[in-house]
């Protein structure tokens, strides 16, 4: 894994302790924008959430989907579980794993996941994540990235994130183009938390 875990970051390995910052932060509009402008989950889809951490995202997701929720964190998948079993199927799992079963989706999608992970497995999630969708079915990513002309306090947001693999635009999108997807489009954003912050959005389509 890519990310700091040591000193006052490593509280936000529990559930609880990282649902609270969400909270104070503010983030349920930015995830509302995800969900509503990216992911479009429609009746009936199978959606993997892949990283889902505690799965706060499944509050803003139909109920009339068939949703699947897979992370490494026993901690993340437990809480999931306790508060959102009801709503989905949860798994500690990998996405290699995932895929043996043969398991295929409509829709995936990583909210804050590929930072957090260093290039090989970053490449190796795109493969996956393009072996198991269905024909026509999206890879749906947000992460904070560095982009030119971004404020320096979203800069520094990105350096104090938990993840150390915030990159360039330029190079989620080369690791996206690993896999064999139809077409990759992506965005940049600065709009969509009340403090600056830049993040950087993909939807990979299977062919």
């Amino acid at each position: 894994m890519a990310q700091t875990t040591t000193g006052l970051r490593s509280i936000l390995s529990a559930a609880w302790a990282y649902e609270l910052l969400q909270t104070l932060l503010g983030t349920r509009p930015m995830r509302r924008v995800f969900v509503n402008d990216y992911v479009r989950p429609f009746k009936g889809a199978r959606v993997l959430d892949l990283g889902c951490g505690p799965a706060s995202l499944i509050e803003m997701l139909p109920d009339d989907i068939d949703y699947t929720g897979i992370d490494l964190s026993p901690g993340y998948i437990a809480s999931a579980t306790a508060k959102y079993g009801h709503r989905g199927c949860f798994h500690v799992m990998d996405a290699a794993s995932l895929r043996n079963t043969g398991e295929t989706f409509d829709i995936i999608y990583s909210f804050g996941m590929l930072h957090h992970i260093d290039d090989d497995r970053c490449r190796h999630v795109f493969e996956m994540a393009e072996a198991m969708l269905r024909p026509g079915g999206r890879y749906v990513t947000f992460d904070p990235c560095y982009a030119e002309g971004q404020h320096a306090f979203a800069r520094k947001i990105a350096d104090w994130d938990r993840g150390d693999a915030v990159r360039t635009p330029d190079q989620y999108l080369a690791l996206a183009g690993s896999a064999p997807f139809a077409r990759i489009d992506h965005a940049v954003r600065h709009d969509l938390w009340f403090l600056p912050v830049t993040v950087h959005l993909m939807e990979c389509l299977k062919r």
